[in-house]
C-alpha cells in the first residue's frame, strides 16, 4: 500500500457512503493508498461479525426495555390493587 495522490477537497456521494460504512477504509482511499485484496476481505469479515454483534446487542437491549415497562405496568397495577382494597374495607 502506497500513497498515489493528494487528497482532494472534494466529497462524493459515494465516498459518504463509503466513509459511513468504515472511516478509516474511506481515509486511507482518500489519502491514495490501494486495499491489498486480502486486509479487505479481512476487514469485510470483521464489518460483518461486528454487525452481527449490534444487532444481537439491540435485540437483547429493546428485550430489555419490553420486560422493564411489563414489569412498571404490573407494580402499578398491583398497587391500584391494594389502594382500592384499602379505601373499600
Amino acid at each position: 500500500m502506497a500513497p498515489k495522490q493528494k487528497m482532494s477537497s472534494i466529497i462524493t456521494a459515494s465516498e459518504l457512503g463509503q466513509y459511513t460504512y468504515c472511516s478509516c477504509s474511506w481515509l486511507l482511499q482518500r489519502q491514495g493508498y490501494t486495499p491489498d485484496p486480502y486486509l479487505l476481505q479481512k476487514g469485510t469479515q470483521a464489518h460483518q461479525h461486528l454487525g452481527k454483534q449490534v444487532y444481537f446487542y439491540q435485540q437483547k437491549k429493546r428485550k430489555s426495555k419490553y420486560y422493564l415497562t411489563i414489569s412498571i405496568l404490573l407494580s402499578l397495577l398491583a398497587l391500584a390493587l391494594l389502594f382500592a382494597g384499602w379505601f373499600l374495607q
